[in-house]
């Protein structure tokens, strides 16, 4: 495995890195999955590139690289990772909102499933308007008719 040469992080520089939360998430993941590539991160993440990139080199003495290419956490990003699992055990036992919750993760997996079905749906209507079914009369009927269906339901609640 072709490790980064690794230097030993400060505890202010270790304790600055970790205090954003989109290099928490990514310092979880990678504890989580043991191996992620850019890609896997991305989607997890639901950032742009840009970002991700930018983080990913801020912590970059908490990942390695893989021969395969895919990123995993180095000794000290599995200290940093125990280290935020004690924080979160403490605040969750004086009754605060853990730093590395359950429901950023979740809200995270929603909003790429939600991405996803709206990229799907758009191209679906493009595909359906540049082929011209969309134009003929049964499509138009039933979108008419599930559109007539929606508004009926809603004004039932």
């Amino acid at each position: 495995m072709a490790d980064i040469i690794e230097e030993k992080p400060e505890t202010f520089e270790f304790l600055d890195i970790l205090r954003q939360k989109i290099r928490v998430r990514i310092v979880s993941l990678l504890y989580e999955n043991i191996e992620l590539s850019y890609t896997e991160l991305l989607n997890m993440l639901d950032i742009d590139e840009g970002l991700l990139n930018f983080h990913l080199r801020k912590i970059k003495k908490f990942i390695k690289m893989t021969d395969k290419r895919t990123y995993m956490l180095s000794d000290y990003g599995k200290i940093a990772h125990e280290i935020l699992r004690e924080i979160d055990k403490k605040t969750k036992l004086y009754g605060l909102k853990g730093i590395n919750s359950q429901s950023a993760n979740t809200s995270i997996k929603q909003r790429f499933i939600v991405r996803r079905t709206v990229a799907f749906l758009l191209d679906l209507s493009i595909l359906m308007i540049s082929s011209g079914v969309i134009f003929q009369r049964n499509v138009l009927q039933t979108l008419t008719y599930l559109f007539q269906f929606k508004i009926a339901i809603q004004r039932k609640k």
